[in-house]
């Protein structure tokens, strides 16, 4: 069975990790800019996390995991060093929970995927467990290519698409001014970018 991808809004939401070790921290790393309230239960956690928890970036509970503690977590994020303990985690948790295992990806009804983020754009990639390594490699290759330039190209097409949507232009021309602004130039160039806006806010791009 394959698995469905899609992307979560986790603000104001409960998500539980249970373990303090550095896997855990590299699951809490990636919820940081997520808006989610992060809860961790662990009998002790690394330098790391406690620095988080010191800025008010994450509740910790110093204690043994027990089953009450899953009472409303949106996400639970079984990352001990004990398969016992996640095997428990993730049959504990109730059908409508998601549940992401650290050790055993496909033991838990949902996969964290690699990823990288520019701004508003997020490409992620996973083979379902069968090649960290493989994954690890794309996601580099990835990251290559679209690099941090990317982040203000697309806060520009956001806004772009924002101003002709909310233009009087015919359809024709509101698409052939969508597809023109993908073209590499207005990428590499934050002076064309300047320039497209400046037309478009003083109406010289009109319908042909």
């Amino acid at each position: 069975m394959s698995s469905y991808p899609v992307m979560l809004n986790l603000a104001n939401k409960k998500v539980l990790v249970v373990g303090g070790g550095s896997i855990a921290y590299r699951k809490i790393s990636g919820l940081q800019d997520s808006g989610a309230s992060i809860h961790v239960v662990a009998q002790s956690v690394d330098p790391s996390i406690e620095a988080l928890e010191q800025l008010g970036a994450v509740n910790v509970e110093r204690k043994a995991f027990e089953s009450s503690d899953l009472a409303g977590a949106f996400l639970i994020i079984a990352a001990t060093d004990s398969i016992e303990v996640n095997e428990w985690i993730s049959k504990e948790a109730a059908d409508h929970q998601l549940v992401n295992r650290a050790d055993r990806a496909a033991s838990g009804n949902t996969i964290i995927p690699s990823s990288i983020k520019r701004g508003k754009l997020t490409i992620a990639v996973s083979t379902e467990g069968a090649s960290p390594k493989l994954t690890k490699k794309i996601k580099q290759e990835i990251a290559e290519k679209y690099d941090e330039s990317y982040e203000a190209y697309i806060d520009f097409l956001h806004e772009v698409r924002g101003r002709v949507h909310h233009s009087n232009l015919s359809q024709e021309t509101k698409k052939r001014l969508l597809e023109q602004v993908l073209e590499e130039e207005y990428r590499t160039s934050p002076s064309k970018r300047q320039h497209f806006l400046y037309q478009l806010e003083f109406g010289f791009l009109q319908d042909e």
